[in-house]
Order: structure tokens, then sequence, then C-alpha cells
């Protein structure tokens, strides 16, 4: 009897400490960007381009904070256009949700752009991984 009271007494010292021996990155979200989507797929100088970008969280917390989430296009190795957006809602485990942008083609050369989202850009998510935030695709832009 008194090995199983000291037992417990020491199961009841590590609790208190915080040691228990759980993990808390198990319990953390974790967003992950998805595909991006272009309508039209491949649009033309003066046109208007509607980006949508999705993203899972796939975590085994819910994120109830909201974060940024940029695009970026780029040519080249260069900056074209830098856009970002709050998105402001909840995100449950395993839930796919959608964020779409919208821009006019204008004052650009017709060719192929590369663009990249990421996802929680200020880092204001607490993520089991954070190397899971971005995805690209290729925009060809046509003569018109």
């Amino acid at each position: 009897m008194r090995a199983l009271l000291t037992v417990l007494a020491l199961i009841a010292a590590l609790v208190l400490n915080g040691c228990t021996g759980i993990s808390t990155d198990t319990v953390k979200t974790d967003l992950e960007a998805g595909a991006i989507l272009l309508d039209p797929g491949s649009p033309g100088i003066n046109e208007t381009v509607n980006v949508t970008v999705k993203m899972r969280n796939i975590g085994a917390a819910s994120n109830k904070i909201g974060f940024v989430v940029r695009l970026l296009v780029t040519k080249d190795g260069l900056d074209v256009s830098d856009v970002q957006q709050r998105y402001e809602g909840a995100i449950n485990e395993n839930e796919l949700v959608e964020v779409s942008f919208s821009a006019a083609i204008t004052d650009v050369q017709a060719g192929t752009y590369l663009i990249t989202s990421y996802l929680d850009y200020d880092d204001e998510v607490d993520e089991v991984n954070e190397d899971n935030n971005t995805s690209s695709t290729n925009l060809v832009i046509n003569a018109g």
C-alpha cells in the first residue's frame, strides 16, 4: 500500500510540475497550403483574373485566430505584384477553406509568371509545422 501511495505522489508531483510526458505539439494547429486555382486559367492583358488559394488545417487543434495570406507574383525572379489579405475565419481540424483574390492584368507583358501563396505570413499562428505554408503555380498571361 505504501508503494502505491509513493507512486501516486510521484505522478502528482510530475503533473503539477508540467511533466506529463504529453507533447503539446500534437494539439496544435497546422495550416497547409493547397492548390492555387486561376480563373481564367490563361488570362489576357486587360482581363481580370480570380485567384483562389485552398488551405487546410491538418493539425489536431482548431485555429481560432485570423492570419495573413500573402500572394506574391514574380517573373524571372523579380517581384511583379505583392498583395496580402487577412483571413478571419476559424479553421477546424481537417477543414478545407479558401481565400480569394481578384486582380486586373494591366501594365505587364505577356509571358509566364510564378504565383506563390504564403499562409500565416506574419507568423501569428502557433503551428506544428511552418514549412508547409506555401504553394506555387504558373500563371500564363496571353498577349490578348
